[in-house]
């Protein structure tokens, strides 16, 4: 089975772009501190406490901005010097199906058959974004496969991890998914995603405006 990476464009209310930019900057700036901590030798889960306090970002974002951290360094010693290295505005969670997919960043599957993209911005705080698919010009469209994965999981109770990430391209938001591919059967009739020409060029589709919703989410699991 071929890991492969999804793409597609937020399309966020104002108010919600405004808390999802910072969020971001945030990410970037404790990828940034950690990247350096390491440099100079610190310890990883050392470099991941002080990530908490600096930035408030819950546990998995700082173990995952320490981990983007590593990547880059990890490269840097591969393929050269690291002292123009850019950090520039992103934000990035691992999968983890004891999350139900993934904690911060999770795809949830609407009734029409659109999704949005639940963004933890703090404790029992959620941000709610639609997702704009980018469907390919040849025809086949890996959102297929993708959103008959979500729907089959929440029918089911058998989540899978897929990693999320997100980053500004020509002040739009784009999210890329990595996630082991698989391919809806033909037999199974889904519900059909939107493009991203239909929302952005036909204007087919809105979204209101979408508040911060507080709900009840079972504990947070051990980051590993």
């Amino acid at each position: 089975m071929a890991t492969v990476t999804i793409k597609s464009y937020l399309a966020p209310s104002k108010s919600d772009k405004i808390i999802l930019f910072g969020l971001m900057r945030n990410f970037s700036c404790a990828v940034r501190f950690a990247y350096q901590m390491l440099v100079d030798g610190e310890n990883p889960n050392d470099a991941r406490k002080k990530l908490c306090a600096m930035y408030d970002l819950n546990s998995r974002y700082a173990s995952d901005a320490v981990f983007r951290a590593e990547q880059v360094l990890r490269l840097l010693r591969t393929n050269g010097n690291g002292n123009d290295v850019n950090f520039s505005s992103a934000l990035y969670s691992r999968g983890n199906r004891r999350a139900k997919g993934n904690l911060n960043l999770r795809f949830l599957c609407c009734e029409d058959g659109n999704l949005v993209l639940r963004v933890n911005i703090s404790k029992r705080k959620w941000l709610y974004i639609p997702v704009v698919c980018v469907a390919k010009m040849d025809g086949s469209n890996r959102w297929d496969g993708f959103n008959w994965q979500l729907q089959r999981a929440k029918a089911i109770g058998e989540w899978f991890p897929y990693s999320v990430g997100l980053k500004m391209v020509h002040d739009m938001i784009l999210c890329y998914v990595n996630v082991d591919e698989e391919y809806a059967p033909k037999d199974i009739s889904l519900v059909r995603q939107q493009t991203f020409v239909e929302y952005f060029v036909c204007k087919t589709h809105r979204h209101e405006d979408y508040e911060i919703h507080e709900i009840e989410e079972q504990s947070e699991p051990l980051v590993v």
